[in-house]
């Protein structure tokens, strides 16, 4: 039978779990809770931390959590914003076109309302918003989470078989940032 032990820093890892979890549904308030809950579980294990290692290991996770805190922050208020942007354009273009309506003499306004709608009641313009979020975070989180790797590295794997064997050459951050922009244009 397995003993679990509810360490601070085993509750730092699983709030840390939460965040993540709440992070890809877009539920950012909840992840920022969840990252400052897991900074106060760390600050607890640092003080019972004996060695300096494991006090210096416990610093770096919290500068993580205060860090992910401003990430989810930037990101929660760029995503406000997206929608707010939507919405208004959505807003006028439903009036533009019930005053084209009306002066045409239509009067079917629920017709207007449900329009553009699909059955779980997300507007078309809101699924945008996640995929381009989606695209947005994935690139993101390559440039974050990819190896270290340089531009002679690639230029090496160009003259050696792996080349020749056919694998695909990672993406250089030129690239990546490139997509972004790219990606960030197309959704304005």
């Amino acid at each position: 039978m397995d003993v679990y032990i509810e360490s601070p820093l085993n509750k730092a890892h699983r709030f840390e779990r939460k965040a993540e979890d709440f992070e890809k549904c877009c539920r950012f308030e909840e992840a920022i809770e969840c990252h400052k809950n897991a900074k106060e579980c760390l600050l607890e294990a640092k003080k019972c931390a004996s060695s300096l290692g494991g006090k210096q290991s416990i610093d770096a996770q919290i500068n993580f959590h205060e860090n992910q805190e401003k990430i989810l922050a930037n990101r929660q208020a760029a995503f406000q914003h997206k929608i707010d942007i939507y919405k208004n354009k959505q807003k006028e273009q439903m009036i533009a076109k019930e005053e084209k309506r009306s002066s045409m003499n239509f009067g079917n306004s629920l017709q207007i309302e449900n329009e553009g709608k699909n059955v779980a009641g997300e507007t078309e313009i809101e699924k945008a918003i996640y995929r381009a979020i989606e695209e947005h975070d994935s690139l993101v989180q390559f440039l974050i989470h990819r190896e270290d790797q340089t531009i002679e590295k690639d230029a090496k794997n160009l003259n050696t078989s792996s080349y020749k064997s056919g694998n695909k050459l990672s993406k250089d951050d030129k690239t990546v940032i490139e997509e972004l922009r790219t990606n960030n244009e197309q959704n304005l």
